[in-house]
């Protein structure tokens, strides 16, 4: 199953948007993120878009967001687990997913290894991607 949308973080604030519905007000230091489909760039998207585009929706920030070793661009996820099932989709079912002191165990992240054999013995260098705690703006 192909992810046919993708959440991101947009250049457009609270206040913005409240300004296109017709609207004063609003929190002029809260960025919006949105949920979109994965051809729109998010650095693009306008508060008309949101008011008129139904393909756009405004979303809670994410708290976990996963990094690629590779040129993949950052992806965000609602929790742990979305974000462990994503790693999973992308990387197959051979990824390795896990080390003492991860997010599991209280860590602040997770490292991901394309193969058991690729985390044998492994710092981080030839991890595929990881998972960390994101702050909610």
């Amino acid at each position: 199953m192909t992810n046919t949308t993708k959440t991101a973080k947009t250049k457009i604030s609270h206040a913005q948007l409240v300004a296109a519905h017709g609207g004063t007000g609003g929190n002029e230091h809260q960025i919006l993120w949105v949920t979109c489909p994965i051809d729109y760039r998010a650095d693009r998207i306008t508060a008309d878009d949101i008011v008129h585009d139904d393909r756009i929706s405004v979303v809670d920030a994410p708290t976990y967001r996963i990094d690629h070793a590779d040129d993949r661009a950052t992806e965000y996820a609602d929790t742990y687990e979305d974000a462990i099932a994503k790693v999973r989709e992308i990387y197959g079912d051979a990824v390795e997913i896990g080390h003492s002191g991860d997010i599991a165990d209280g860590g602040k992240r997770t490292m991901c290894w394309a193969s058991a054999e690729d985390a044998e013995n492994d710092d981080g260098r030839r991890a595929c991607c990881e998972i960390r705690e994101e702050v909610r703006s």
